[in-house]
């Protein structure tokens, strides 16, 4: 009977299947005889053959094992495959490399960052720039009914409105 493929580790996979069968009270015995490079301990080994669930699990780590060291050999560069390679390297050594942009970017940064101090400067040393026109305020009104307008000005020439409305008219 074939199971339901889904998108899973392998890990993942034998983890479910070993909770799923984990039926035989010595299967971690049987995981470090095998992490352990299975000696010919007698007492594991017969285990193993003798029990349907302890074989199947120590298959599943052997093949998982065998995985994992086929994912870790290292590729190489094969006789018909090396001019290509050294074709490839060749290439990105006559390339323009990226750094020589630098070039260009330090001295236009550098001009660009000159001209901004230097407005930057023209602009706070110029001199006083005269006094800031306010806005003068000739009458005022309000549409809110029950308001109060009312305003008071210093002898520097600030002038302040407020608009009062009673309390329980307020939004």
């Amino acid at each position: 009977m074939r199971e339901k493929s889904c998108n899973i580790s392998l890990f993942a996979w034998v983890w479910w299947k070993v909770t799923r069968m984990s039926t035989c009270k010595y299967l971690r015995e049987a995981e470090r005889w095998f992490d352990s490079g299975m000696p010919g301990d007698a007492g594991a080994a017969g285990h193993v053959k003798s029990c349907a669930v302890c074989a199947a699990h120590v298959e599943r780590l052997g093949t998982l094992q065998r995985g994992a060291r086929q994912a870790a050999v290292r590729e190489g560069v094969g006789e018909g495959q090396f001019p290509a390679f050294m074709a490839g390297i060749h290439e990105g050594l006559e390339r323009r490399p990226a750094w020589a942009w630098r070039r260009v970017w330090a001295p236009v940064s550098a001009v660009a960052a000159a001209l901004v101090i230097g407005l930057s400067s023209l602009a706070v040393l110029s001199g006083d720039p005269g006094a800031a026109e306010g806005t003068v305020v000739e009458s005022w009104s309000t549409e809110l009914e029950d308001a109060e307008v009312s305003y008071y000005s210093t002898e520097n020439g600030t002038t302040t409105v407020w608009v009062s409305v009673a309390q329980e008219d307020m939004w």
